[in-house]
């Protein structure tokens, strides 16, 4: 039995049960491989290490099926250091909320916070409040009069 492959098993295991509580399901390491492939290209393309997490994931997967399916799969080397570093890497991202999943979700969490506040500005900026001026209002005029009322609210 090579100690490569017991090594690289033990820390794959580690991540796949981190998954599993993190997403309470059974699957584990493939159900992240799966979230990430229901991730827009548009999104994904935003995020430089995207492609190699995926990739990584699906080869690492890969390594533990031929180590846990194979039969004398231990007696040769599968996996190599490098695999075992990157699981911990992976774990470590994980753990400091710093993986492409979650760093998507913090994405569209500050989208959709920018877009709320857009729409109240928009909301207290009628194009009707803008008396005698163009209907063509632009966005900074807007800022510029929710302020003065903001600061002419607070200054009575």
């Amino acid at each position: 039995m090579i100690e490569i492959n017991v090594d690289f098993i033990e820390n794959y295991k580690k991540l796949d049960n981190l998954i599993k509580d993190m997403y309470a399901t059974k699957d584990g390491v493939t159900t992240y491989i799966n979230e990430m492939e229901n991730v827009s290209y548009k999104l994904r393309s935003q995020f430089v290490d995207w492609e190699s997490t995926y990739k990584n994931l699906k080869h690492m997967r890969w390594v533990r099926n031929q180590l846990s399916h194979n039969i004398g799969a231990f007696k040769e080397e599968i996996c190599t250091q490098n695999d075992i570093e990157w699981i911990k890497y992976f774990y470590k991202s994980l753990m400091d909320c710093d993986d492409c999943l979650t760093n998507i979700n913090k994405a569209i969490k500050s989208t959709k916070e920018y877009n709320r506040r857009k729409l109240i500005i928009n909301d207290n900026l009628k194009a009707n409040d803008f008396k005698g001026e163009s209907r063509k209002i632009t966005f900074t005029s807007r800022i510029k009069l929710f302020l003065k009322r903001v600061f002419k609210k607070h200054s009575n």
